[in-house]
């Protein structure tokens, strides 16, 4: 097991069940080791919101955007890393 944890992996388990069997989402599988991982999949978000009736200036804009918040969010975890380990939660 990875450095989840088993408690964490249940609940991640919950999760997913609840996604997969009662709001009826497709679930592709533990990507955790897939090679390109990425936590937005261009490839599979792309045709979603151009079926949906999106433009394509609309889907580029959109995924701009979440790439801009993706990279914020990943640059303040380490940072909080560093506050816990010294310490100081705030």
């Amino acid at each position: 097991m990875t450095n989840i944890g088993k408690p964490e992996r249940v609940t991640q388990n919950r999760v997913i069940a609840l996604f997969r069997d009662e709001l009826d989402y497709d679930y592709l599988g533990d990507w955790e080791e897939r090679e390109g991982n990425s936590n937005i999949e261009e490839g599979l978000l792309k045709p979603w919101l151009s079926k949906r009736g999106y433009s394509d200036a609309q889907i580029a804009q959109a995924i701009t955007q979440l790439h801009r918040r993706a990279d914020i969010a990943n640059n303040l975890k380490p940072r909080s890393r560093h506050s816990f380990r010294n310490g100081n939660p705030s």
